[in-house]
């Protein structure tokens, strides 16, 4: 028996290559979507429904959102009650969520009950009923968690900066107000329901282990409305960023500042999307980033600091957030521009690119790591209508880019004067 020798380290080595496994793909009902990824051990299955039901979709931007939520409020066979104890019962889990792009229901539930769990699942999407009684408490307690999150400086930024980039007007840009819970009634729901929860707008995801027979109860049992002759267009409109390239959202009180600094910018069909994410992993996107050097490490202005490329359906945009005491807000505006232009002015030396595509490479893994994970990754390109060749095309980019790529990307979508800033708090 070979006995381990404490005094010398693992053998290091770079990730050569990550499996990604490729989903089986079918039809249910004629038009529906089903990605199936079978790679679990676990008798434990998780099955997403997506909607292409996010808030873009109505012109009260709640509607998107309650519709979602009020799934599980009861149906015309169960009430909230009802429904909560069966999925107790079987040791399920129901998640619901619906963003500007998608809305979406989620069940966590043992295979050995998937017929059981599937039918409430079924009756929720099918059947709501969207009663009164439960919409006035939920709008109750939504318009109390609003008017809570209307004091915090980081919400009041996070709301300025999406209507300077995109436009108060435009789907990515509007937010919701108070006066909006007043909107919300029932036959909204109902309404919004009707036109874009049906078959021929959706996709499913089912991951975990997924036998011949879990697949035989989802074709036969899984049902969404039949009918297709409703319109689930929307008008895609064009970007009006603000003329104004800063802004700043006075809270006299306040004892820090909410900082965001960004852009539009590209999503992930364009072909930089993959080196402008690794730049940005560079400036803010992990705990050892220059961002955090700086503004935490270094002059101690923020617990927290970090830049993000988020990439929408039918947009993107760059921005970096911190909070920092009131006092620090000038300096620390002045800090972030200064690593924005050290890229453009300097090349990333081979050692932090080496150790940024080391950290990339193992949350990668991560991100293969099990079949819910699996899914997660695949439902983040299914989104965009792409598939999984999409990972193999990032990897390529993320082994062979090079300083002077990343260099020139800065230059390209980097420049501090092509910046917007936002500012919530106390200057």
């Amino acid at each position: 028996m070979e006995i381990l020798n404490r005094n010398k380290a693992p053998d290091f080595r770079l990730i050569d290559k990550i499996n990604i496994n490729t989903p089986k793909i079918y039809k249910i009902h004629e038009t529906i979507p089903v990605y199936v990824l079978n790679a679990g051990t676990e008798d434990v299955i998780r099955m997403e429904v997506v909607f292409n039901a996010g808030s873009k979709f109505s012109e009260i931007p709640l509607v998107a959102a309650f519709t979602n939520m009020m799934l599980n409020e009861g149906t015309h066979s169960r009430t909230s009650k009802q429904l909560a104890e069966e999925f107790d019962y079987y040791g399920s889990y129901l998640q619901l969520s619906a963003d500007r792009d998608f809305a979406e229901a989620t069940l966590y539930t043992l295979g050995k009950h998937f017929d059981k769990t599937l039918d409430l699942l079924t009756d929720i999407i099918l059947n709501p009923s969207f009663p009164d009684d439960e919409l006035s408490v939920l709008l109750d307690n939504k318009r109390q968690r609003y008017q809570i999150d209307e004091q915090k400086v980081k919400t009041l930024s996070a709301k300025k900066f999406n209507e300077v980039i995109f436009g108060k007007e435009h789907f990515y840009g509007r937010n919701a107000e108070l006066s909006h819970y007043n909107l919300i009634g029932s036959q909204q729901l109902k309404d919004f329901h009707k036109r874009l929860y049906h078959k021929n707008n959706c996709n499913v995801i089912i991951s975990g282990k997924i036998t011949d027979d879990v697949l035989k109860r989802l074709e036969s049992n899984f049902k969404v409305c039949d009918k297709v002759d409703f319109d689930n267009s929307f008008l895609l409109q064009t970007t009006q960023p603000s003329s104004d390239k800063k802004h700043y959202v006075e809270k006299a009180d306040a004892v820090q500042s909410s900082i965001r600094i960004g852009k539009p910018l590209i999503n992930k069909h364009h072909e930089d999307y993959a080196g402008v994410q690794i730049l940005n992993t560079i400036l803010g996107g992990y705990f050892g980033s220059r961002l955090m050097s700086n503004l935490r490490e270094d002059k101690g202005f923020t617990y927290g600091v970090g830049s993000a490329i988020a990439s929408l359906k039918d947009a993107g945009y760059f921005t970096t957030v911190c909070e920092v005491g009131a006092e620090s807000t000038n300096l620390a505006i002045t800090e972030i521009y200064k690593e924005l232009s050290r890229l453009i002015d300097e090349k990333v030396d081979n050692e932090e690119l080496g150790r940024v595509k080391n950290y990339m490479l193992g949350e990668f893994v991560r991100m293969f790591d099990g079949p819910f994970a699996q899914s997660d990754a695949l439902r983040s390109v299914i989104d965009f209508d792409m598939d999984e060749k999409y990972f193999e095309n990032y990897l390529t980019v993320l082994k062979n880019i090079t300083p002077s790529d990343l260099q020139n990307l800065a230059g390209k979508y980097f420049q501090p004067d092509t910046m917007y800033e936002v500012v919530a708090g106390k200057m």
